[in-house]
């Protein structure tokens, strides 16, 4: 046991074998770097057991308090039961170009803390903390989180939080108990490759960002939507959303996304609200509208028995969610509908599932009208013709829900008519 900290200084490794575990009352941190009024560098940390024994403390006590730092190196190193951070990089002074690799991180306030940092990775496990697992923010930039695990945290398995130019990649995140990752207050984002599952509220969740990328991840069976984002230009790509509570992708009162070649099926799993959430949904209302919102390629779909995806795309208010182009999209099998309602100068085309264009021929024989079914999603809001002689005089149409009457002026018309329609939801 020890009651004071170890300060290391620069140009030194250190290798730990065995346990260093705080004694009691001794309330400060097991390792700092020496200097973090005039700095320090080239430091390396090697492997032991830090335990924080924070039941026998009373005051701020960390496994591992760097700051004001470079070119420092945390390896197989596990730290836990820690009052405050297991690891805590950065308070006053920048801390540069480091990695925290192979590193156990559990029973702590918060796993591993990074501020003020640039130019780093981290590769840790993080469990069992009492905030988040790995949290990234006061202004850091260029930090990769990779090939991480952060799980049954207190709050989020992964946050960046007032940061810029962060990747997390390749990393998993399950059964915290908000999101699985947290994107907020940040700008240039990569959310790529990851796992998000069985967390209590979405998987991945964007908030007041910008220039945010989710690409590519599997997201599934989180107890709100799947993904959420709340913040202008979000790029949502490739990813599969699937078995999620909520909405599998929710655009909540942003502009300018893309959403694009993701899989999105069987959403709207939360007990006795099947049938009330949507594959894709955006939300937009009198206080923040969203607009300019580019939903394509996408497959949206329910293949269960007993259908729970209300709609494959839908939209909270058709006077608040405005021009959107949603093409492309497979939208077959969801429960009422491939596509809800949607608002002003919106582009709905080529979606199976949900005909908007349709096309034929269609045979008069001695008469002056004719019915047939126009196979569109609903009533046409359009429909031309032509005919294959000029004997006909003039044509008028009218159309419900599943047919279009076609009607001449001369009576005893012989002829064919080819027809186009189009309906805009």
């Amino acid at each position: 046991e020890i009651d004071s900290t170890i300060k290391i200084p620069s140009y030194v490794i250190l290798e730990i074998q065995g346990k260093i575990k705080l004694a009691d009352d001794s309330n400060t941190d097991v390792i700092e770097n020496s200097d973090q009024a005039n700095g320090n560098s080239e430091i390396e940390i090697y492997g032991g057991i830090l335990d924080g024994n924070k039941n026998n403390q009373a005051g701020e006590s960390r496994g591992i308090d760097f700051d004001h730092a470079s070119n420092f190196i945390i390896e197989g190193t596990v730290i836990q039961n820690f009052l405050n951070e297991g690891i805590r990089i950065g308070l006053n002074q920048n801390n540069t170009n480091y990695v925290i690799e192979d590193v156990y991180v559990s029973g702590c306030e918060y796993g591993i803390h990074v501020r003020r940092s640039s130019d780093a990775t981290i590769r840790a496990i993080a469990t069992g903390n009492v905030y988040e697992g790995i949290y990234v923010h006061g202004l850091s930039q260029f930090i990769t989180v990779e090939a991480s695990h952060a799980f049954s945290n207190g709050r989020q398995g992964i946050a960046i939080e007032s940061a810029s130019n962060i990747t997390v990649i390749g990393s998993t995140t399950y059964d915290n108990d908000q999101n699985g990752i947290l994107v907020e207050l940040s700008n240039g984002v990569s959310i790529t490759g990851n796992i998000a599952v069985g967390n209590v509220h979405s998987g991945i969740r964007v908030t007041s960002s910008s220039n945010v990328e989710i690409n590519s991840n599997t997201v599934t069976a989180n107890q709100a939507d799947g993904i959420l984002t709340n913040s202008n230009e979000t790029i949502i790509n490739g990813n599969t959303v699937i078995r999620n509570y909520g909405h599998g992708i929710h655009i909540y009162r942003a502009s300018n996304c893309i959403v694009q070649g993701n899989l999105v099926k069987d959403n709207s799993q939360r007990p006795d609200y099947e049938n009330y959430y949507s594959g894709i949904y955006i939300t937009g209302d009198s206080t923040i509208p969203a607009s300019n919102i580019i939903i394509t390629g996408n497959r949206i779909f329910d293949d269960q028995s007993s259908k729970t995806q209300k709609y494959g795309i839908a939209v909270s208010d058709t006077n608040y969610v405005t021009k959107l182009v949603i093409v492309n999209n497979d939208v077959t099998g969801n429960s009422v509908s491939g596509i809800s309602a949607v608002g002003a100068n919106t582009i709905v085309r080529q979606n199976k599932g949900f005909v908007t264009e349709n096309s034929g021929s269609v045979i008069f024989s001695i008469t002056s009208s004719v019915t047939f079914t126009h196979g569109l999603a609903g009533t046409p809001t359009g429909v031309w013709c032509s005919f294959n002689n000029t004997d006909y005089g003039s044509w008028t149409w009218t159309a419900n829900s599943t047919h279009i009457t076609l009607t001449v002026t001369t009576a005893n018309y012989n002829g064919t008519a080819y027809w186009k329609a189009e309906y805009k939801p």
